[in-house]
């Protein structure tokens, strides 16, 4: 079943029309549950806490216009500008306003341009008002950058990187509306919500899976595995070391692949069209 922005997607043009979509609709949830903004950003310590919720107000710009600073050759537009003010009334102190910024750059199937991120460094750190100062770099795959890089000349300016699926984690354990589900089920279709981290049951059937090859080895014995290869019309081969060759049709048939065991196979020949190059991986 298609989200309501998976079928909005269409309208939108352009190679980063995931990206600018997903963009508007995040802004959208931070604008309708702020909450959830401060929930995220503390939970991923980009920004301090201590306030108290009801002390603490984001505000969220989207496709942010930031202009031009010193040696850049163009103006820089970052994904989202958040703002967050808090009030410190109760300190000692008197009290009083404190703001801290986060600038988010969202990377969804893209790359980075040229020193895209060392610009918005640059250019938070010349936003001389917040206490603290932050540079999101999040994106769907992985593509890490060398803090170094990305701060050199903005030591003030804090560097951090994320991935979409740890926003979908937080997604996950928040209470529900229409356009969190809306947002997670577009995560989901766009592969941003997915979990990579293995699990004790994952580790568990790992751990059975050389026995289970043994078995079903030992299964096809040599009568089956000869009236299989004059079913095929080729013989079993060894290519515990090619798995990764690519698999290709001769003139008329395309083959699908039989695993055995980890160290044999059998090519079948299947009587359909044929389909475009694929490649085979472990």
């Amino acid at each position: 079943m298609t989200s309501l922005l998976g079928k909005l997607l269409p309208l939108f043009s352009g190679p980063r029309k995931v990206e600018d979509l997903f963009t508007e609709a995040v802004a959208r949830l931070f604008e309708r549950r702020p909450e959830l903004c401060v929930g995220w950003l503390r939970s991923e310590e980009l920004i301090p806490s201590g306030e108290e919720d009801d002390k603490v107000h984001p505000r969220v710009a989207s496709q942010k216009w930031l202009g031009t600073l010193g040696q850049q050759d163009k103006a820089s537009r970052v994904d989202h500008q958040i703002e967050v003010q808090s009030s410190t009334a109760d300190e000692p102190e008197g009290g009083g306003v404190v703001a801290d910024v986060v600038l988010v750059e969202s990377k969804v199937g893209s790359r980075e341009g040229k020193e895209q991120l060392r610009h918005y460094a640059e250019h938070l750190h010349h936003m001389r008002t917040y206490r603290s100062k932050t540079l999101l770099y999040i994106t769907r795959g992985y593509d890490p950058k060398e803090r170094s890089e990305v701060i050199s000349g903005a030591d003030d300016v804090c560097f951090e990187q994320r991935r979409w699926r740890d926003f979908y984690r937080f997604l996950q354990g928040v209470e529900k509306d229409v356009l969190v589900e809306e947002v997670m089920a577009f995560m989901e279709e766009q592969g941003m919500g997915r979990d990579y981290r293995f699990s004790a049951d994952d580790i568990i059937a790992l751990l059975g899976l050389p026995r289970a090859l043994d078995i079903l080895e030992e299964t096809i014995d040599t009568e089956v595995r000869e009236v299989l290869a004059r079913f095929a019309g080729n013989k079993p081969k060894r290519a515990s070391a090619n798995l990764m060759q690519e698999i290709r049709a001769d003139e008329q048939e395309t083959f699908d692949l039989v695993v055995f065991s980890s160290k044999n196979f059998l090519a079948f020949p299947l009587p359909r069209p044929r389909m475009p190059e694929r490649t085979l991986t472990p």
